[in-house]
This record gives C-alpha cells, structure tokens and sequence, in this order.
C-alpha cells in the first residue's frame, strides 16, 4: 500500500527499533536510520511525512538531522518529534524548534498508534494519540533540495 505516510525513524536502539518496525509497519512506509549520516541519507532518497528523532542519540545526531531537514524542505517541513527517555524534553525540543515529543517506554498503543505530547506554551505538555491516517503525505510536487 504506497499511500501510507512515510516514517522516518532516526534510532539506534536495534531491538526499539524492531519493535517499534512491528508494531507500525502495517501503516507506515517505515525507514530506520541509527546515525546521522543514514538519516540524511534517507531524507535525500525520499522525503518522511513524519520523522522520530531519537534523542538518545545525542546534539551530534540530532541537530545536525533537524537542521538538514529545514535546508532540505524550507518551504514545507515534514513533522517532527523527538523520541525520548527524558522526561522532561522541552529544553531540547526548544532546541530543535519542535514542540512534540514521543516519550519512552510508552510509545505505542495497543492499536499500533503512537503516544504523543505536545508542548503547548510554557506547560508541561498535552498527551495526546497520533494516527497513520492524521499523518498527511506531503505534496509529492514539491522539490527536494540537494545537498550543496
């Protein structure tokens, strides 16, 4: 089915990664990348309508993929959200310019929907569920810069 939303999971954890490929492959085209250089490997063959960054993996990895994504898409940014052991993960977030984040252990519903919080202003964030179908593909007419 190539009309599912496209996921791009930057983790290195190979078992989270595993489980995680399971749990949402039904309803994501998934892509797993576990460093910097295979995630904007991934970002210049195909553009993600959602991407997880793995906050485990450091600024080194998650700045660098959050940045290369804005230079690649500027005119449309997929969604992106950190994934994360923090439990409280604003203050990289804020970093990052993202105002969501998926928050470990608890990942995934039972239905295979992902667990999501949102920040909303300077509160501690909204728990809500994100869905395949609220992930909306991007407009394909949309160039994909290059890299320079």
């Amino acid at each position: 089915m190539q009309n599912r939303p496209k996921l791009l999971l930057v983790e290195d954890d190979e078992d989270l990664a595993a489980a995680i490929t399971t749990l949402v492959s039904d309803t994501y085209q998934l892509r797993v990348a576990n460093n910097v250089r295979a995630a904007i490997e991934a970002l210049l063959e195909s553009r993600p309508d959602l991407i997880l960054l793995d906050a485990g993996l450091g600024d080194d990895c998650c700045v660098p993929v959050a940045e290369e994504v804005r230079r690649l898409f500027p005119d449309f940014t997929p969604r992106m959200m950190l994934f994360t052991g923090l439990s409280t993960p604003w203050a990289l977030c804020q970093r990052l310019g993202i105002n969501e984040a998926i928050i470990k252990p608890n990942v995934i519903t039972e239905e295979g929907h992902f667990i999501v919080w949102q920040r909303v202003g300077t509160g501690a964030g909204v728990k809500t569920v994100l869905r395949a179908e609220d992930v909306a593909p991007l407009p394909i007419s949309l160039p994909l810069r290059t890299r320079s």
